[in-house]
C-alpha cells in the first residue's frame, strides 16, 4: 500500500545556492523567541532564507512551558496506538542476532508521564524530544514520531563529509566532501583525514552521531547515512547530504559550530543553524511559541513560497540525465529507475539497473517505473547483455507493488510467497469481527472487489478487517474470522495467522489501477531476462520496507547474491538491508481514521458494544495526537510498523527485522566512486566475476535464505504489503537545505 498518509518531507526548500543570511546572536532580554520573530521577519522581508544560529534556536525552544496534563494525555494516547505496534515484544526481548539493547516502550512511555507529573521536566522541547527518543531506540524506519515543537526549529550543519578508501583495500577515512569535490575538478592540493570532532576522536564522534539515528536497525546503515551519497543525489532525494548535516527527530543541538581538525593540523569550522520553518510573526516568547504552534494545524511553512529564488522541494525531475549519472538507455521522468549499459573494455556484457526509491513523483509513476524496466530488461537481452547488476543505493522503499513488480520481471515464473501477519490485539479481533460479519449480511462475494464491498470510508481502506481479502499461508481462503485472526503465540505475545497478499485483487495489492507482472490483465510477459547466478544487488544498508520486500524475494526465492558498500571502518560482513524489514506501515491518523471506519459498519448493540469494550472508541476518537505531531495536510509525522514481514519454514515466525543477514561480499567507497556511479558498478563486476578483492573477512556464503539466527532454514522468501515510512522524518527535510 503506497499511501500511508504521512508527509514526505517538511516544505522546506531542496537546495539552497550561495552563502544563506544567518542571523545569529543570544537571548539578553530572556525572550529567546522574541529574537527569532525578529530574525524571521527581517530576513523574510529581504528575501533569505529565515537560518538563524543554532543556540539562539535552542534557547528558544528550551523557554518553551511545559504543558503538564497535555502531555500526559498524549503519552496515554501513543500508549494506546503502540499496542498495534506489530514488534512491540521483539523490542522489548529481541533474538540473539539483533545488534540493538532490547527496550521496554510502553515502560518507557509511562515513565516519561510519570517524570512530567512530578515535574521532573523543566521546558515542553525536552518532553517532546524524549518520547521521540525513546520511540528511536526501537531502530524501526516505521515506527516514528516528529511533535509539532521539533519541527518548528530544524537543526543541520553547513557541511558534508564522507567515509572513503584510498585505494579501495585501506580502511576508508573521513574527509570533507567540498575537499574531495575541489580535487576531483582538478585542484592542485592534498585533502586530509578528519581527526577530530569538537575535541573528540572523530569515529568516537560520528559512532555516537550515528547511534541517534532511529531510522536504522543497522549500525552500519546508520554510518553510511551521515554521509553524502550521489544515489540519493541522483533522484534529488532532500536528505543527500546525511545526517551529518540534519539529524532525525531527536534533538540535533550541538552548539554553533563544529570544529574539525585534520590529520595535517589544519582546521575547519562549520557553522551549526537551525531553519525557522515556521511564520514567527507575533510570537514574543516561549508561551505565545506554545500558543501558537502546539495547538493543531500544520503551522510548517513553503518557504519557497516566501523567498524569492529558492526552488520547491517538490519540483519533480525533467532532466534528461539522472544527476551525477550517465545518459541512460531508459529512465523514469521522476528518476526513481534507469538502465545503462557498461561500454568501458572488459565490461560491455554488464547492464546496471538503477532504483534508488520505488516511491514515484509522478500521478502515472506506477506505470512509468513498469513500463522502464520492462523495457530496459528486453533491452539488455537484445544487446546480449549477460550480467546484470540491481543498484538498490538510497532506496528508502516505496510502492509495494514495484517491489514486487520488479521481482517478477526478473522472475516472471516464481510465485512470490508474501507471508506477514498483525499483532493480535482485542481492538483487531473486534473490528475485524464486526467488518466481516457487515460484510457477509451485505452477501459481498469473495469474488468483488474491495470497493465494490464499501469496505472504504473516510477515505481509509479497511481491507484487512475483511477475512475474504486476504488468503493463508497456503494462498487458500480462511474459514472465517476466528481462522484469521488465532491468536498465535510467539516471544510471549500474540499475533494473528500468517496471510498472503491475492494479486489478482487490486486493492489487496493496493492499486486499482495497477497489475503487477504476471497478473490480472498483464499476463503476457518475457521470459526470465537474466540467469540468477549473474545478478547481483548492490546495497549500501539504507534499503528499507519495500526495498526490503524485493530484496528478501530476490535472494530467498530468486538466488540472487548482494554486495554491500561502505559501513563502518571495520573489516568484515555488513548487511545489505539495514533499514526496517517491516511489511506495511500506517500513520497514526490512519488507525484512528481505521477505526471510526469500522464503527460505520456497526448494525446491532452488540456489535457497538464489542467495539467499545475493546478500546476501538479510544481509537476513533484521539484528539491528542492530532494536535501535537507535527505534519502537513498529507498527514501526520507519525508512523507504527503495522506487519511483520515472516519467512516461511521459520517455526519461531522471528520477524525479519531481527534477523541478522550479511552480504556475499563487502566493498569500499573510493573518491572517484562519489562522482562516477560506473567506477562504483566496475568494482561490483569485478568483486561478482572478475578479479576484484572483497574487503578482508567479509566474504560469507550468502546467508540470504541459509541462515536466521539459528532458527530452521529455507530458500524461500516471507514478505508482504508496505509503504515508505519516513527514515528520519527531519533529516530528509533538511539534509540537502544546506547543499551549498
Amino acid at each position: 500500500m503506497s499511501g500511508s498518509g504521512i508527509p514526505a518531507s517538511i516544505s522546506v526548500p531542496a537546495t539552497i545556492t550561495g552563502s544563506p543570511t544567518i542571523q545569529t546572536g543570544s537571548a539578553t532580554n530572556g525572550q529567546p523567541c522574541a529574537q527569532v520573530s525578529q530574525a524571521f521577519t527581517s530576513l523574510i522581508a529581504a528575501s533569505d532564507t529565515p537560518i538563524i544560529g543554532a543556540s539562539l534556536g535552542y534557547q528558544c525552544l528550551k523557554s518553551v512551558p511545559v504543558d503538564k496534563s497535555g502531555d500526559q494525555n498524549l503519552i496515554d494516547e501513543i500508549s494506546e496506538i503502540m499496542e498495534w505496534q506489530s514488534t512491540l515484544a521483539y523490542i522489548k526481548n529481541p533474538p540473539s542476532g539483533y545488534d540493538n539493547p532490547a527496550v521496554d516502550i510502553l515502560a518507557g512511555l509511562q515513565n516519561i508521564s510519570d517524570t512530567v507529573g512530578k515535574g521532573g521536566y523543566s521546558n515542553e522541547y525536552d518532553v517532546q524530544i524524549d518520547i521521540s527518543n525513546l520511540l528511536n531506540k526501537a531502530y524501526d524506519g516505521h515506527l516514528s514520531y516528529l511533535s509539532d515543537i521539533a519541527g518548528i526549529l530544524l537543526f543541520g550543519r553547513l557541511g558534508r563529509l564522507v567515509s572513503v578508501s584510498h585505494d579501495g583495500s585501506a580502511v576508508p577515512e573521513v574527509f570533507l566532501f567540498e575537499d574531495l569535490k575541489q580535487t576531483n575538478a582538478g585542484a592542485k592540493f592534498t585533502p586530509s583525514a578528519v581527526k577530530t570532532i569538537n575535541g573528540r576522536p572523530a569515529q568516537d564522534y560520528l559512532n555516537d552521531l550515528a547511534s541517534q539515528d532511529g531510522g536504522f536497525h543497522d549500525p552500519d546503515a546508520r554510518y553510511n547515512n551521515l554521509f553524502f551519497n550521489i544515489a540519493k543525489q541522483a533522484y534529488g532525494a532532500a536528505d543527500q547530504m546525511g545526517n551529518f548535516a540534519g539529524l532525525t527527530g531527536t534533538s540535533a543541538y550541538d552548539g554553533d559550530t563544529t570544529e574539525l581538525v585534520h590529520e595535517n593540523g589544519t582546521k575547519t569550522s562549520i557553522q551549526n543553524v537551525a531553519v525557522v520553518n515556521a511564520d514567527f510573526t507575533g510570537v514574543t516568547n516561549g508561551k505565545s511559541f506554545f500558543d501558537q504552534f502546539c495547538s493543531g494545524g500544520d503551522n510548517t511553512l513553503d518557504l519557497s513560497s516566501l523567498v524569492s529564488g529558492v526552488p520547491s522541494s517538490s519540483a519533480s525531475a525533467t532532466a534528461p540525465t539522472a544527476t551525477g549519472y550517465p545518459w541512460p538507455v531508459h529512465k523514469t521522468s521522476d528518476d526513481i529507475a534507469s538502465g545503462y549499459f557498461l561500454n568501458d573494455t572488459g565490461y560491455q556484457n554488464v547492464a546496471v539497473l538503477s532504483i534508488p526509491s520505488f516511491m514515484p513523483v509522478e500521478e502515472d509513476g506506477t506505470e512509468d517505473f513498469q513500463s522502464v524496466v520492462r523495457q530496459f530488461l528486453a533491452d539488455a537481452v537484445k544487446a546480449g547483455k549477460k550480467y546484470l547488476i540491481v543498484d538498490l543505493r538510497a532506496n528508502g522503499g516505496g510502492a509495494t507493488e514495484l517491489g514486487y513488480d520488479l521481482f517478477k520481471q526478473l522472475f516472471p515464473t516464481m510465485e512470490p510467497y508474501g507471508g506477514t501477519r498483525w499483532r493480535a490485539n482485542s481492538a483487531f479481533n473486534a473490528m475485524g469481527q464486526v467488518t466481516t460479519a457487515w460484510a457477509q449480511s451485505k452477501l459481498v462475494a469473495g469474488n468483488e472487489t474491495i470497493l465494490e464491498a464499501g469496505l472504504v470510508g473516510t477515505g481509509v481502506l479497511v481491507s484487512e478487517f475483511w477475512v475474504n481479502s486476504s488468503l493463508n499461508a497456503n494462498n487458500k481462503d480462511f474459514a472465517d474470522w476466528a481462522d484469521l485472526y488465532g491468536p498465535h503465540v510467539f516471544n510471549s505475545d500474540n499475533f494473528t495467522s500468517i496471510v498472503r497478499t491475492n494479486f489478482s485483487d487490486p486493492f489487496s495489492v493496493g492499486d486499482d489501477e495497477f497489475s503487477v507482472t504476471g497478473y490480472e490483465n498483464n499476463t503476457n510477459v518475457a521470459a526470465q531476462p537474466f540467469a540468477a547466478e549473474n545478478i547481483v544487488l548492490l546495497q549500501d544498508g539504507y534499503c528499507s520496507s519495500t526495498c526490503a520486500i524485493f530484496t528478501e524475494l530476490a535472494k530467498s526465492q530468486g538466488a540472487v547474491k548482494q554486495v554491500a558498500i561502505g559501513g563502518r571502518p571495520q573489516t568484515g560482513p555488513m548487511q545489505g538491508v539495514g533499514g526496517t524489514k517491516g511489511a506495511e506501515t500506517i500513520g497514526w491518523d490512519t488507525l484512528a481514521y481505521k477505526a471510526a471506519t469500522v464503527e460505520m459498519f456497526t448494525t446491532t448493540r452488540a456489535s457497538a458494544k464489542l467495539l467499545t469494550n475493546s478500546g476501538v472508541d479510544t481509537l476513533s476518537n484521539l484528539t491528542s495526537v492530532f494536535v501535537r505531531a507535527a505534519g502537513t495536510s498529507q498527514g501526520l509525522a507519525a508512523a507504527i510498523n503495522y506487519r511483520d514481514n515472516l519467512r516461511p519454514g521459520d517455526d519461531s515466525q522471528t520477524p525479519l527485522q531481527f534477523v541478522y543477514e550479511p552480504t556475499e561480499c563487502r566493498i569500499w567507497y573510493t573518491a572517484p566512486m562519489l562522482f562516477d556511479p560506473t567506477v562504483t558498478w566496475r568494482g561490483v563486476y569485478d568483486v561478482m566475476w572478475g578479479k576484484g578483492q572483497c574487503v578482508k573477512d567479509s566474504v560469507t556464503n550468502g546467508t540470504a535464505a541459509g541462515s536466521s539466527n539459528g532458527h530452521k532454514k529455507n530458500a524461500a522468501t516471507a514478505v508482504g504489503a508496505s509503504s515508505h515510512a519516513l527514515l528520519g522524518f527531519l533529516a530528509v527535510a533538511l539534509a540537502s537545505l544546506f547543499a551549498l
